[in-house]
């Protein structure tokens, strides 16, 4: 893609990297924030699909093939906490209350209570919540 620095904080960060793997391995992440945009996840599934094509005509590949659909799923499905739509900061609230889980500053304390008070006003708005993830 010709960008500086490979991309890094153009594209995404570490936590997207990571978050990436992450959910290929266990289907969901708690790592926050997630900044990759779309035109990098377009990119990647691309790039997988690819991938995949070249290696599913060989049987030993067979491992390979299944990793490459994980990773491919993972490139379809992460959100991004920078375009995030009102539904999503349910998932976000839950990832930063994870990623964040002692406040040594007043400001993280203050912004947990922010976005606990944002996910559960949408959750009211969208009445699709399960009651498990309230935020109180």
């Amino acid at each position: 893609m010709g960008l500086p620095f490979g991309g890094y904080g153009v594209l995404g960060v570490c936590n997207d990297s990571a978050a990436f793997i992450d959910y290929a391995l266990r289907g969901e992440t708690n790592l926050y924030p997630l900044i990759s945009t779309g035109r990098f996840l377009f990119y990647c599934a691309h790039r997988l699909k690819m991938l995949e094509g070249a290696f599913s005509s060989d049987p030993s590949m067979a491992n390979v093939v299944s990793d490459l659909r994980l990773l491919l799923k993972a490139a379809c499905t992460l959100e991004s906490d920078i375009h995030n739509s009102p539904g999503q900061s349910i998932q976000a609230t839950h990832r930063y209350l994870v990623t964040n889980p002692h406040s040594y500053f007043q400001l993280t304390e203050d912004s947990k209570n922010v976005m606990r008070d944002i996910a559960n006003t949408y959750r009211e708005y969208s009445k699709g919540g399960s009651e498990n993830n309230n935020f109180e």
